[in-house]
């Protein structure tokens, strides 16, 4: 076996600008270039983090670290499930829910500091019609509209993300889902949101999943029915707040194989992106248990 080199990857989108990604780039090695050997590289095209996240596994790189929000987390961590090079994470998104989940400060310096300590663990990972992998959760009713409307939004952050919800809110409807879990019966649920959790939240600390445990071996389902609309406020105080499966309104439960059929299945939400189906209708999702390394404090 090649012995795991003492490299670091840093995947950047270049959108952030010249400067800001100059500055940030002089950061990175002025805290860990007398540590690890850095290599910083910018996407170039669609799926370029994938690629080149790949290249460093192969190369048995310590780490490859993904700078951004959890949807470039995601595509960085494609090529390193089931590898030995840990993923890191600089939050750099709007939501940044899977660094939140792993209790990694949203600073910079202190982001930085958590890979220099160079503290590792292992993650479960869930798997999506065997194609595709998410980290946080996947979302196949509200979620959707929100993560399609969001990506298309000028708006930004916390209140960028509470507009797109509230534009939304009023004229969605509730959808009919067949839900099978594990070796149990299929069940009809009808979800205003019907969402498959590996970590406990969106972003913003908005917590779909409060129980939710990314190293148990278990996805959590969680169902909102449907709800009075003035309730509206109160159900995402609820989430923000860690108390959403106290709501009459929610339906939880576990399981390490879901199978969720729907006419209306053409889309899903996986960590805050937008996924045509490869199978409209279907959506079968599997739990991978400690199939990635991390940084982690």
């Amino acid at each position: 076996m090649i012995p795991m080199t003492n490299a670091l990857l840093f995947i950047i989108n270049p959108k952030s600008g010249t400067d800001r990604v100059k500055a940030l780039s002089e950061t990175i090695r002025e805290a860990l270039g007398s540590h690890f050997d850095i290599d910083i590289r910018l996407t170039e095209y669609a799926g370029h983090a994938t690629a080149l996240s790949a290249a460093a596994a192969d190369r048995n790189y310590a780490g490859v670290v993904a700078v951004g929000g959890d949807g470039s987390v995601n595509e960085v961590a494609q090529s390193l499930v089931g590898t030995e090079t840990a993923l890191g994470i600089l939050p750099k998104g709007s939501g940044n829910g899977l660094a939140r989940s792993l209790e990694i400060d949203l600073d910079t310096k202190e982001a930085l500091g958590i890979i220099r300590k160079g503290n590792t663990d292992r993650i479960d990972v869930g798997y999506v019609n065997e194609s595709h992998y998410f980290l946080s959760n996947l979302g196949v009713g509200f979620d959707v509209q929100i993560s399609r409307d969001f990506s298309e939004s000028q708006w930004r952050g916390f209140w960028g993300y509470t507009k797109v919800v509230a534009d939304n809110l009023l004229g969605y409807n509730v959808k009919s889902f067949e839900l099978t879990i594990d070796e149990q019966p299929p069940r009809i649920v009808y979800s205003f949101l019907l969402n498959i959790a590996n970590a406990e939240q969106f972003g913003f600390n908005f917590k779909i999943a409060p129980a939710a445990d990314l190293q148990d071996g278990l996805l959590d389902i969680v169902s909102v029915k449907k709800f009075p609309l003035w309730l509206g406020g109160d159900i995402i105080l609820k989430a923000f707040t860690g108390h959403l499966y106290d709501s009459k309104y929610t339906d939880k439960w576990q399981g390490k194989h879901i199978v969720i059929k729907s006419p209306s299945l053409d889309y899903y939400q996986v960590d805050g992106d937008l996924i045509r189906n490869s199978t409209p209708g279907t959506v079968s999702v599997s739990v991978l248990p400690g199939a990635l390394k991390v940084f982690k404090p």
